[in-house]
């Protein structure tokens, strides 16, 4: 995860682009967190001056998910409030 998330930012880089990144928190899937994923982004975070905390999704459980995985309706309305609270 974090290999590939290096590969990408650092093309972002070849092709000028160096605008801050907002990393999500988000592993959820079938009513489980990936810790190791979760660790991974965290670590990003942490690693790089360009990488930003941003919203942890992962709070959003089955109630706001269609398929346990996909944001519904509500999930996405709680996914951009919760994007807000970061980017204000």
């Amino acid at each position: 995860y974090k290999d590939s998330f290096v590969d990408l930012q650092s093309y972002l880089l070849t092709v000028n682009i160096s605008a801050p990144i907002y990393m999500a928190r988000a592993s959820y899937a079938h009513s489980v967190i990936d810790d190791n994923v979760i660790n991974a982004q965290n670590e990003l975070i942490q690693e790089f001056e360009n990488i930003y905390a941003g919203a942890n999704t992962d709070i959003l459980d089955i109630t706001y998910r269609d398929d346990d995985i996909h944001l519904n309706k509500y999930g996405l309305e709680e996914h951009a409030k919760l994007w807000l609270s970061y980017l204000k």
